[in-house]
């Protein structure tokens, strides 16, 4: 007997690994939309993740992101809410520098972070930019500005679809799918709820990559 369940409000969190499915086309997607100027912490948002420092190593890895030198920094103080920010998706100052293209030096990023941004100014530019795109928010409530949008993706899929899930036993484990997509899509475990999950890592990873589509379709190299 085949049970449906209604797809429950919250963040899908998946992991990529070497050896999946997609995973060649995640990094290549992903990697052209750091050469657009995106950041990894903006790009983890295509994924529905709440940190960064997954895809900062798994670019690294892959190298699209330059490797941080091994060494300690006299920084200056840069604005506790971004810290903070930081701290919330697993990322020190640093490697925020450094994930993305081109890389900034950490040392010359926290000074001109001390200061409102200064037009014409190419590493104050950067710096504040690179804030500015990442946590607007925050910028907005510590330099009492609105920046001009840095990104050139506008284009959005419109709110995440709620599917319904279709769940049933088969050949002695368990087959996850939904209802509009059919059995093309799917997820398979031991348990309902595994193949459950594997559903959602699946659905997850295709909606981030139809949304670095939607920039590549627009913005072709």
């Amino acid at each position: 007997m085949s049970t449906i369940v209604k797809n429950q409000k919250g963040t899908i969190r998946h992991w990529l690994h070497k050896g999946e499915p997609h995973f060649e086309d995640v990094i290549e997607q992903m990697g052209f939309a750091m050469l657009k100027g995106y950041s990894v912490v903006f790009i983890k948002q295509f994924f529905g993740m709440s940190r960064a420092r997954y895809l900062y190593e798994v670019l690294r890895a892959e190298g699209f992101i330059d490797p941080l030198p091994q060494k300690k920094y006299k920084l200056d103080p840069i604005p506790l809410d971004l810290k903070d920010a930081l701290k919330k998706v697993d990322l020190r100052f640093p490697r925020w520098c450094y994930a993305r293209k081109p890389s900034m030096d950490p040392v010359i990023t926290a000074k001109m972070l001390g200061a409102p941004m200064v037009l014409g100014d190419a590493e104050s530019e950067a710096a504040h930019r690179a804030f500015y795109g990442d946590f607007p928010n925050i910028y907005r409530k510590i330099y009492k500005v609105e920046l001009n949008e840095i990104r050139p993706y506008k284009e959005h899929l419109g709110p995440t679809p709620r599917p319904s899930y279709l769940v049933k036993p088969k050949n002695q484990v368990y087959v996850a799918e939904t209802v509009e997509l059919g059995p093309k899509v799917f997820g398979s475990g031991l348990t309902a709820a595994l193949a459950l999950k594997k559903l959602q890592h699946e659905l997850g990873i295709r909606r981030g990559l139809d949304k670095l589509r939607l920039l590549q379709d627009r913005y072709p190299m």
